[in-house]
């Protein structure tokens, strides 16, 4: 299985203050349906809620991850790098991380 997630963090590069909840809610809105155009039948969007930290800084972020049975072709990893920077300026984010990988699935052993 295939794994593309991408992490997004609340604050704001130009204040480090976090951005107003309807400008929160949009982005991520945003990000969730331009991810789920690279969606097959099989495949699965999962989102997390949490706190992270950037420079020093404590913040919300949520991450999205993309499971998919087929790796994602070079094409669609640019657009996806060319929109994670056009986002990033929208939102007034210094960065968006993308984390590319290959998962496996570890069974429980009989003890």
């Amino acid at each position: 299985m295939f794994s593309y997630t991408i992490t997004i963090g609340r604050n704001q590069s130009s204040t480090n203050e976090p951005m107003s909840t309807e400008d929160w809610n949009k982005f991520q809105n945003h990000l969730k349906e331009y991810l789920e155009t690279f969606m097959l039948t099989a495949d699965r969007l999962e989102i997390h809620e949490g706190i992270g930290e950037w420079n020093g800084i404590s913040e919300e972020s949520v991450k999205f991850t993309l499971l998919t049975n087929i790796a994602l072709l070079d094409w669609a990893i640019d657009d996806i790098k060319y929109e994670l920077g056009t986002l990033a300026a929208v939102y007034d984010q210094e960065a968006i991380a993308l984390t590319i990988g290959e998962s496996i699935l570890v069974s429980s052993i009989t003890v």
